[in-house]
């Protein structure tokens, strides 16, 4: 179990913890003890970004003291219906998904639209969680948005050809790809990184303009891009296969990565499975 030790540096830790910067409050930082849930709201409600649930209710963060089983109160249809994220007090889990919220507001209310309607739909024709409903937990707790201008850097990453990709072409990498993490589940593990640490990626190619623009710039651009994509049920659907990626190979947010040797350990940069055989 991760501990819950507030650690209000922890954002100048890893180079993954960068795109959060903007929804980190930069008072929190001299905070001795957790931010409580009304620091989270009043800090969204001052934040720069309208952030809305798909049917346009503002999002707020309800302390969650025990889980519901009636299904409107329940975490998904709390979301979808009322605005209202579920929070547990001093937990990591919940805050980096909260600052997610922030980060990524669009996306995240398409992963709770899609949510909510499945988990509707199952609770009154089946009982087992719908492919499409794996898919979304695996991009809202461990996902990572991958975009590149090289569509060649795109195929090596769904080849699995981790040295080719990651050394091989290692400057190419920063400078023509980058990885946005959405699931709060893997900035949680970023507190404590571990060699296995792997997100599911998801797959998009952009143009060469997009690594001109600020962070904050491509953020929002990925924040559209990406929800858009999801709101099409077809899109939800096709993507059934993520794409595993090594976090701790992705080049200079890992101190051991700088040596070719870290690439050798196929334990962690695993060959992609031969589904012919």
């Amino acid at each position: 179990m991760m501990n819950d030790t507030w650690q209000p540096d922890f954002i100048s830790q890893l180079p993954l913890f960068e795109l959060l910067t903007d929804a980190y409050n930069g008072a929190w930082q001299a905070k001795m003890e957790w931010p409580t849930i009304a620091d989270y709201n009043q800090h969204a409600a001052e934040y720069a970004k309208k952030i809305n649930n798909c049917n346009g209710s503002p999002i707020r963060f309800i302390r969650q003291v025990t889980k519901s089983q009636e299904f409107i109160y329940s975490y998904e249809p709390s979301v979808y219906l009322r605005g209202e994220v579920l929070t547990r007090l001093n937990n990591w889990h919940d805050f980096f998904n909260m600052l997610v919220w922030l980060t990524f507001p669009k996306i995240k209310a398409a992963f709770n639209h899609w949510q909510y309607h499945h988990i509707k739909q199952r609770t009154v024709i089946q009982k087992t969680r719908t492919p499409v409903e794996n898919i979304l937990t695996h991009l809202d707790e461990n996902g990572v948005i991958v975009v590149s201008s090289d569509e060649t850097l795109l195929e090596l990453l769904r080849g699995q050809h981790w040295q080719e990709l990651f050394w091989q072409r290692r400057e190419c990498v920063k400078t023509k790809m980058q990885f946005l993490i959405t699931g709060h589940a893997l900035y949680e593990k970023g507190l404590k990184p571990y060699l296995g640490m792997t997100g599911s990626g998801l797959l998009f190619k952009v143009s060469d303009r997009f690594f001109k623009q600020s962070l904050s710039q491509k953020i929002n651009e990925v924040d559209c891009l990406v929800s858009e994509n999801l709101m099409q049920h077809k899109a939800v659907a096709a993507h059934t296969k993520l794409v595993p990626v090594p976090i701790l190979g992705i080049p200079a947010w890992w101190p051991a990565n700088a040596a070719l040797d870290f690439y050798k350990n196929t334990q962690y940069f695993r060959a992609k499975k031969d589904l012919s055989k």
